[in-house]
C-alpha cells in the first residue's frame, strides 16, 4: 500500500512538472519496440528455464507414478506443454532479429528442449506403461536431466543477452531523452529512494528466511530444514507404503583434526567431505543435511535396509579414497566417516525422534567397533 501510493504521488507530479518533455518522446519508435521486445523476451522466459521447467517437473512426477489414470493426465499434460512451448518458439522464431540472442533462443534452447520431449515420447513412456520404474528414473538422471540442464543454460544466456541489449537500449534512450528539470530529476531520485530502501528491507528478510533454513558453511540445509522434511517423508512413506531409510554420519575424530590443522582447513574438510556426499547422491528425492557440527544426517526415501547400507559404504569408502591426511586419527591417517542407518517400513508408524534414535544407535555402534564403518538397524 505504501508502495503504490509512493508510485501514484510520483506519477502525478512526474507528469505535471515534466508534461512537456514527456510529449516530446517517440512512444511507438523503433528504440522503444527494441526495448520492449527485450522485456517481453524475459518476462517470458522468466523464471529460468521459462519453458520446460514446468515439463521438467511433470516428468519427475510421472517418473514415480504408478496409478494408470494420473500417468495419462500426466502424459496427456506433458503434450499440451510440448504444444504450448512450439507455439512460443514459433512466436520468438519470426520476432526476434538475427543474432546471439536468437541463436540462443531459436537453436540452442530449442534443439535440447525437442530432444528432451522426443525422449520422453519414444523411451519414457513406453517404460513408465509397462512399469518398469526403475529403467525409466535411469532414463531421467541419464538423458532427461542433462537436455533439462542444457536447455536451461541457453535460456540463461537468453535472458543475459536479452538484460545486456536492454540496458544498452536503454543507456541510449537515455542520451535522447534530455531530463534537464531539476525538480523532476530530484522527484525521480527522492521515489526511487524510496522503492530502493523498501525493496532491500524485503530482500532481505527473504534472505533471513532462507538463510534460517541452510547451514551458512557448507550451503546445505540445516537442522531445522531436515526436521519439516523428515515429517513430509515419514508421511509419504505411510501413504505410499514404501521404505524409508535414515543416516547419519560422523567425521571420525573431527576435533582432533580441528586441533592439528586449525578451523580454516577443518572448514574446508567439512565443505570437501559435503561435495563428496552430494556427488555421490543420485536421487532428486535424497535429502542431506548438516546435522551439529561434524555430523550430517540423509534421508533416503524408497529405499531398503540393503539400499542404505550399499550407499552408505559407497559413502565412507569415497570420502576414505580422497586421503585428507588427518595424522592425529585415532582410527586412520586420513579422514574418515562413521555411519549408522536406519530403515523403516510402511506398515511400522514412526515417530522423527524415533529414526533418529535408532540411526544415532547405529552410529554409536559403528564408533564402538573402532569407527570407519557403517552400521544398519531395521525397525
Amino acid at each position: 500500500m505504501i508502495l503504490i501510493a509512493i508510485f501514484i504521488t510520483g506519477f502525478i507530479l512526474f507528469a505535471m512538472i515534466g508534461y512537456k518533455t514527456i510529449t516530446n518522446i517517440k512512444i511507438n519508435g523503433e528504440l522503444y519496440d527494441e526495448i520492449i521486445l527485450g522485456k517481453e523476451l524475459v518476462a517470458d522466459v522468466l523464471p529460468p528455464p521459462g519453458y520446460i521447467i514446468e515439463s521438467y517437473l511433470v516428468t519427475l512426477q510421472l517418473a514415480k507414478e504408478t496409478d494408470t489414470v494420473k500417468i495419462e493426465e500426466l502424459i496427456s499434460r506433458e503434450a499440451q506443454l510440448k504444444k504450448d512451448y512450439v507455439a512460443s518458439h514459433e512466436t520468438w522464431s519470426s520476432r526476434l532479429p538475427e543474432g546471439k540472442l536468437k541463436k540462443n533462443m531459436a537453436e540452442n534452447a530449442y534443439r535440447p528442449a525437442m530432444e528432451f520431449f522426443d525422449v520422453f515420447e519414444n523411451e519414457l513412456i513406453p517404460l513408465i506403461k509397462s512399469g518398469e520404474q526403475e529403467k525409466a528414473n535411469d532414463l531421467l538422471a541419464l538423458k532427461l536431466d542433462p537436455l533439462y540442464l542444457e536447455h536451461r543454460y541457453a535460456i540463461d544466456q537468453v535472458v543475459s543477452l536479452a538484460n545486456d541489449e536492454n540496458e544498452a537500449l536503454e543507456a541510449t534512450a537515455g542520451k535522447i531523452i534530455a531530463f534537464n528539470i531539476f525538480i523532476l530529476i530530484v522527484l525521480a531520485i527522492a521515489v526511487l529512494a524510496t522503492v530502493v530502501i523498501f525493496c532491500i528491507g524485503i530482500i532481505k528478510n527473504e534472505k533471513l528466511k532462507k538463510m534460517s533454513f541452510f547451514d551458512g558453511l557448507t550451503g546445505i540445509p540445516n537442522r531445522r530444514y531436515f526436521d519439516q522434511v523428515l515429517l513430509q517423508e515419514i508421511s509419504r512413506a505411510e501413504r505410499e507404503k514404501k521404505p524409508l531409510s535414515l543416516m547419519i554420519i560422523d567425521i571420525d575424530h573431527y576435533k582432533e583434526y580441528n586441533d592439528t590443522y586449525g578451523h580454516l582447513l577443518g572448514d574446508q574438510c567439512l565443505k570437501i567431505v559435503v561435495s563428496v556426499l552430494k556427488k555421490n547422491l543420485k536421487r532428486s528425492g535424497d535429502f542431506l543435511a548438516r546435522y551439529g557440527g561434524d555430523e550430517f544426517i540423509l534421508i533416503l526415501p524408497n529405499t531398503t535396509d540393503e539400499g542404505g547400507a550399499s550407499l552408505a559404504e559407497k559413502l565412507r569408502a569415497s570420502v576414505e579414497e580422497m586421503s585428507i591426511p588427518n595424522i592425529n586419527s585415532l582410527c586412520s591417517n586420513v579422514v574418515t566417516l562413521s555411519i549408522g542407518v536406519v530403515t523403516t517400513f510402511s506398515r511400522i508408524v514412526r515417530l522423527p525422534d524415533d529414526l533418529i534414535a535408532a540411526a544415532d544407535s547405529a552410529l554409536y555402534l559403528s564408533k564402538e567397533k573402532g569407527r570407519n564403518q557403517v552400521n544398519v538397524e531395521r525397525l
